[in-house]
């Protein structure tokens, strides 16, 4: 269904220039912004993928992405409580958290050009993961504080969908760069999707 909404965006455009390449590869970075809740924040990102044209306005892609962030504390001369009053103190807590999500998946794209730019629209299916991992460390026990590290881990994955606008500029024959705007949506848990702004190179090899 994306496929076909971006075919009908995009076929005014293609019919001016149809673009060359057959096969390429690209690879770029940018800034993910996850949509739950509970990450506020922005995290950077990545991505890499192979296109194959099927005709000369329609372009297949697999692509991989991740995006990660960590966040962390550390907390001097802390004080542990238990039932009966204070049982010791740490010189140093530390705490930290690490967010990872991986998507995977296949597009299918409508691509048009005029001259050196190409703009292509698209989507499909895919698989995306999240891992988040909590550790806790402790440094400088006294009483009966033990000082031992605590980990907590959690994954969760789910297909998903994607939709993806992405904007070529040839640079040499082979050697273009490429700005990007994708969202991934789980289909579990909508909100644990996110948006990202990506730029890179593509490399044509036919």
């Amino acid at each position: 269904m994306l496929a076909a909404v971006a075919l009908g965006i995009a076929m005014p455009i293609a019919a001016q220039d149809p673009p060359q390449e057959r096969v390429s590869v690209s690879a770029g970075g940018g800034i993910a912004d996850p949509w739950h809740g509970d990450l506020q924040f922005q995290a950077a990102a990545w991505t890499a993928g192979v296109r194959m044209a099927t005709s000369d306005h329609v372009r297949v892609e697999v692509f991989a992405g991740e995006w990660r962030h960590s966040s962390g504390e550390v907390r001097t001369n802390v004080t542990f409580q238990g039932p009966n009053g204070p049982e010791g103190t740490v010189d140093r807590l530390t705490q930290r958290t690490q967010w990872v999500t991986s998507a995977y998946g296949f597009n299918v794209l409508a691509s048009g050009s005029s001259g050196g730019v190409t703009l292509s629209a698209g989507g499909g299916p895919g698989f995306m993961q999240l891992h988040r991992a909590f550790t806790q460390t402790l440094e400088g026990c006294h009483g009966a504080v033990s000082c031992t590290s605590y980990t907590n881990r959690f994954s969760n994955g789910a297909l998903s969908v994607q939709a993806v606008v992405t904007l070529d500029l040839a640079i040499a024959s082979r050697v273009g760069a490429f700005g990007q705007y994708q969202i991934v949506i789980p289909t579990r848990d909508v909100g644990s999707g996110h948006g990202a702004f990506l730029g890179g190179v593509r490399i044509r090899l036919m």
